[in-house]
């Protein structure tokens, strides 16, 4: 009896290294048609994997693929909307044994991501799921799971040296270097996002915050951002509304800082009077899209000068600024009095040596020769 209990203990760790191990020792480049044609049903967007494709599930379940493409749509001016060089995902197995997909992290190394607005009005990420039947009963699959209960949580993304590029008819903006950290409850939100990027070789710092994502529903948003180096800082809260090429932000925005002149010269390298090196701020009611973007209610303090009104900007190779400003306070022998600078503190004078007897030499000898004669 005991050698057969032994014998189907031994079976039964047989049985659970094959379940651990046995899914790194599969080939899994062979399946990488059958992903790219799901994923193409799917959302009819071409998948390609040049690179491996593997899976482990010790010590937690694993999956990585590199040189991952995805399609970009047709009329593009780059044939891919997205490239990463690697994509690394790693699933809680916890969270698989109570019933939900947890994932602990998705890391994308290197991913370079291409917006474009083509001259029909279509969008590169606007992606739809396709109509087919493949597609209707992938919708049913996940319609079923998550009424099964099966929730899908995102406890992190991170993003490494990345590159997002925006293209609008002759118009290209262009973010490098971007690096984020991502997490989320759901797939659907809400979102937290601290990120890093380059924009014109500025460093700058973004926070994000947003609600939970429904179909035609506006998303909550707060927003904080900030340059490295510079004594000033954005917010904006409010919500992001009809995502997609028309979409548009309503909200509060601030801003403020230490030095206006200071964030006029690195900000756009405008050389202001040095009498604009002042403590300011900026709030009003933002309405921005892609061609304009209108402040309302702006009120502007700039210390012994304010001022309300209204500032609107159309969108274009030439931006067209319009403003409707009226001053409110305007001390005029403080503004042309330069803000006091802190004076550095003058070193402390040394105190005199103290000097000793003066004697002449005549005395010196006189006491040489009485110290003698002792």
């Amino acid at each position: 009896m005991k050698k057969i209990l032994i014998g189907l203990g031994g079976l039964f760790m047989l049985l659970v290294a094959a379940v651990l191990i046995g899914p790194s020792l599969i080939d899994w480049n062979a399946y990488k048609g059958e992903i790219a044609n799901a994923v193409e049903t799917a959302i009819g967007r071409r998948l390609s994997i040049d690179g491996d494709l593997t899976f482990a599930v010790l010590p937690t379940p694993a999956l990585s693929a590199s040189g991952v493409r995805l399609a970009n749509i047709e009329g593009a001016a780059t044939s891919d909307l997205l490239t990463i060089k690697d994509v690394r995902i790693r699933v809680s197995i916890s969270g698989l044994l109570q019933g939900r997909i947890a994932v602990e992290q998705v890391e994308l190394i290197e991913p370079v991501i291409a917006l474009e607005v083509l001259p029909d009005g279509r969008a590169s990420w606007d992606i739809a799921m396709s109509p087919t039947g493949g597609a209707a009963e992938t919708s049913s699959e996940s319609s079923a799971s998550t009424e099964a209960g099966v929730a899908i949580s995102l406890a992190s993304l991170t993003i490494t040296d990345g590159v997002l590029s925006y293209r609008d008819g002759e118009r290209l903006e262009r973010l490098s270097g971007l690096n984020a950290e991502i997490s989320a409850k759901s797939l659907n939100g809400p979102f937290v996002i601290s990120a890093s990027v380059l924009i014109h070789d500025m460093p700058i710092n973004v926070t994000l915050r947003g609600g939970v994502v429904r179909p035609d529903q506006p998303i909550g948003l707060t927003v904080g951002v900030e340059v490295e180096g510079l004594d000033a800082r954005a917010s904006f809260r409010g919500k992001a509304i009809n995502p997609g090429p028309e979409a548009s932000l309503v909200g509060k925005l601030s801003v403020e800082g230490g030095d206006a002149a200071a964030v006029a010269k690195r900000l756009a390298g405008a050389v202001m009077p040095p009498i604009l090196a002042r403590q300011f701020s900026i709030n009003g009611d933002l309405n921005a899209s892609a061609t304009a973007i209108a402040l309302n209610g702006v009120e502007i303090n700039l210390g012994v000068v304010a001022a309300t009104g209204a500032v609107n900007v159309v969108m274009g190779d030439v931006p067209n600024i319009g403003a409707a400003l009226a001053m409110t306070k305007f001390d005029l022998d403080a503004f042309y009095r330069r803000p006091k600078r802190r004076q550095k503190p003058q070193p402390r004078p040394l105190p005199p040596r103290k000097q000793g007897l003066k004697t002449s030499p005549m005395q010196r000898i006189a006491l040489r020769l009485s110290c003698r004669n002792i």
